[in-house]
């Protein structure tokens, strides 16, 4: 039950910096312009999610902290060697 429960916070961690660094990979005008075009869904999207402007920021941040704090404290109470690997992880990801 713990290896399922370390498995989801650190799915919820690479979610979390995954929308981020695809949030911040176009501009809001370019999304816009491909969003309007109706070629691309994926443009669509992503123009309705970055509407929710600095509170969706503010979400993904608390999302991906809390998840690895927590996965980082679950580590440490399991094994040092293993609070090692995931703090070098979320370190390198963030």
């Amino acid at each position: 039950m713990m290896i399922i429960l370390a498995v989801l916070l650190a799915l919820a961690f690479c979610n979390a910096v995954v929308i981020e660094r695809v949030y911040r990979s176009l501009p809001l005008v370019e999304l816009r312009r491909r969003a309007r075009a109706g070629q691309d869904k994926r443009a669509a999207g992503l123009y309705k999610m970055m509407a929710y402007g600095p509170s969706l920021q503010l979400l993904l941040w608390l999302k991906g902290s809390l998840s690895a704090i927590v996965l980082i404290i679950w580590a440490a109470r399991t094994s040092w060697w293993l609070a090692v690997i995931a703090g070098l992880v979320i370190g390198y990801l963030a």
